[in-house]
Formats: structure tokens, C-alpha cells, sequence
């Protein structure tokens, strides 16, 4: 009577996630980090033709939101199909709101801003969390809020200083996500 089923805890497991959704639109126009083109969708078949629709995709590993394995920095590292799910899935982690700044192209933002969003969001991150950053770079997407050129949102960016890198590693920090093309 007092015990519940596996299926229960889970779905009651589910019922607490907090989510971060970070991905966007996979289209041939959007946004790249400037090393990369964008993806190439192009129609295999139509319904008028034959009932049915499908694409041909081909895309970059670097299109939109997606996981840099240790490996992509690291010759030694594990490949994307050797990282632990668990590393990746179901992570507590802290939303570091870092556009009260209004970070600029080439802007190295501190250890005191990262503080002071932890104190605006009131979290701290225990280790194996997953932090987040915020730097409203969305905003110069092509046909965003500040109305920038194709190509300028992935060449432009700010980032962290190598002192608030240090500290997000000193929390022991998980993973680190963020809004702008280069991390």
C-alpha cells in the first residue's frame, strides 16, 4: 500500500524537470558560427508526386544547439558516442542571466558577473550541475531583435574571462551551455 511502482516514480520524476529549451530552427538560412555553412535541405519527393514528402538533410555536427565532445578540443578525449548519457540528461543546473550587462562582441564578462546572477536568480551550483549562460545573444541573430546581418551573430560574440572559467570549474560544474556561437 505504501509503495508505488517503478512507472509511478518515474513519470513522478518527470513531473519535477525544470527545462532549458536552447535549440533552434534547423533551416538552410540560419545562423552559423562562421567556420560552417548552413544546412542544405533540399526535397527528395512531394505529395503532388507521389503522396508523400521527404528531404535530404546535411548538416554540419555544429548546427544549432548540440554537445562539443571532450574529444573536439582534446585528441585524447571520449568521442560524443563514448560520453556518458547520464552526463548529459536530467542535470540540476543555474540560468546565469548575464544581459543586464548588455555584453558586447569581444566583452570577457567576469567572475563578478557571474555572482551577481547567481544572486539575482538566488542559486548557487552544486557539483555536477550544469550552468547556463544567458547573454542575449539571440537578439543579433539575423532578423533578430537588433536586426544584424546574416553572418555577423556567428563572428561577433562575448565570452567569459579565463578567471570565471576558473571559478565555474572551481563549483565543479557538469557541462556549461550558452547562447552565443563560441562558449
Amino acid at each position: 500500500p505504501g509503495s508505488s511502482s517503478p512507472v509511478a516514480d518515474v513519470l513522478s520524476a518527470l513531473g519535477r524537470l525544470r527545462l532549458h529549451d536552447a535549440s533552434p530552427t534547423i533551416s538552410a538560412d540560419m545562423d552559423m558560427w562562421f567556420m560552417y555553412e548552413a544546412p542544405d535541405i533540399a526535397p527528395l519527393f512531394s505529395h503532388a508526386e507521389v503522396g508523400a514528402a521527404a528531404n535530404r538533410v546535411a548538416l554540419s555536427e555544429h548546427t544549432g544547439t548540440h554537445v562539443d565532445a571532450p574529444f573536439h578540443f582534446d585528441a585524447t578525449g571520449l568521442t560524443a558516442d563514448r560520453v556518458p548519457l547520464e552526463s548529459m540528461l536530467l542535470r540540476p543546473f543555474g540560468k546565469y542571466d548575464l544581459t543586464p550587462g548588455d555584453p558586447q562582441p569581444g566583452d570577457l564578462l567576469g567572475v563578478d558577473a557571474l555572482k551577481a546572477a547567481e544572486e539575482r536568480g538566488g542559486f548557487s551550483l552544486d557539483a555536477g550541475s550544469v550552468a547556463i549562460l544567458e547573454f542575449g545573444w539571440d537578439a543579433n541573430r539575423s532578423g533578430g531583435a537588433k536586426g544584424r546581418p546574416a553572418g555577423w551573430w556567428g563572428a561577433n560574440e562575448p565570452g567569459l574571462s579565463p578567471e570565471a572559467c576558473a571559478y565555474l570549474g572551481s563549483l565543479g560544474v557538469a557541462a556549461v551551455a550558452c547562447d552565443t556561437p563560441a562558449c
